[in-house]
C-alpha cells in the first residue's frame, strides 16, 4: 500500500511540474486594425497629419506625426497608416482625430472627428496557464464623421500586416 501511495504522489507531482512550463504561446491575431486614409473617389494613401488621435480613454496614440502607442502592430507600421488599439474589455472603441484631415489645406480649420468602432471578442483560453488569446469579429462602424468607412474583410479576423479599415474624406 506505501508503494501504491508513494506512485500516486510521484505521478501527482510529474504532472504539477508538466503543467507549470514556460509558456510559448503566441496569438496569430491581434485587436488593433489597421487604418489608411484616402481622399474621396481615390485610392492614393494619404499620410496621417493629424495634430493627435486618442482613444475614449484619453490615451494620446498619435500626435504630430509619431506614433506614441507602442504595439507589435505600431511599431511596425505600413506606409501612410494608423493602428487603433481596440479596448480588449468592452464591445466598442472610440477614437478621437484632432486636427485637419489628411490631404486637407494647410490652411483648413481643426476639427475634432470621432470614430466609434464595434465589434464581437470571442476569447479562447490557452492551457497550460497561458493566459487567452483574444479575435475580434464582425467590426463594424457605429458613428463615422467622414464621407465614408471601408471595412476590407468579413468576418473580420486582425493580421499585422495589412489594411483593415479605410477612411474616405
Amino acid at each position: 500500500m506505501k508503494n501504491f501511495a508513494f506512485g500516486a504522489f510521484l505521478t501527482t507531482i510529474a504532472i504539477v511540474v508538466s503543467c507549470c512550463e514556460d509558456c510559448v504561446f503566441s496569438s496569430r491575431y491581434s485587436s488593433e486594425p489597421v487604418v489608411r486614409f484616402y481622399r474621396k473617389g481615390s485610392l492614393r494613401a494619404l499620410p496621417p497629419v493629424f495634430d493627435s488621435v486618442q482613444t475614449s480613454k484619453g490615451i494620446t496614440i498619435y500626435r504630430a506625426g509619431k506614433i506614441l502607442y507602442n504595439s507589435i502592430t505600431s511599431e511596425n507600421p505600413l506606409p501612410n497608416s494608423l493602428a487603433l488599439p481596440l479596448d480588449p474589455s468592452r464591445d466598442t472603441s472610440a477614437f478621437i482625430f484632432h486636427g485637419r484631415r489628411p490631404g486637407a489645406p494647410s490652411n483648413a480649420p481643426s476639427r475634432h472627428d470621432t470614430l466609434v468602432l464595434a465589434y464581437r471578442r470571442k476569447i479562447n483560453i490557452i492551457p497550460p496557464d497561458c493566459g487567452y488569446e483574444q479575435r475580434i469579429e464582425n467590426l463594424h462602424v457605429v458613428k463615422n464623421p467622414y464621407d465614408s468607412v471601408q471595412i476590407l474583410a468579413k468576418p473580420f479576423v486582425l493580421r499585422t500586416d495589412s489594411i483593415h479599415i479605410r477612411l474616405f474624406w
